[in-house]
């Protein structure tokens, strides 16, 4: 599925700093005007803070 199939703009991807994930990748997102956003060192509660929210 592409992203504008969607019907909605994408404009950040909140992500971890592992290293499962390129900077391929982010360039990729960014050709894309998607921004990439890392989250800090040690953040144990973000999957449950984000899916509060969702």
């Amino acid at each position: 599925m592409d992203l504008e199939d969607t019907g909605c703009r994408v404009r950040y991807l909140i992500r971890d700093r592992d290293g499962k994930f390129p900077a391929l990748m982010d360039e990729i997102l960014a050709e894309a005007g998607i921004q990439t956003v890392l989250i800090g060192i040690r953040m144990p509660v973000l999957l449950h803070n984000s899916l509060r929210c969702a």
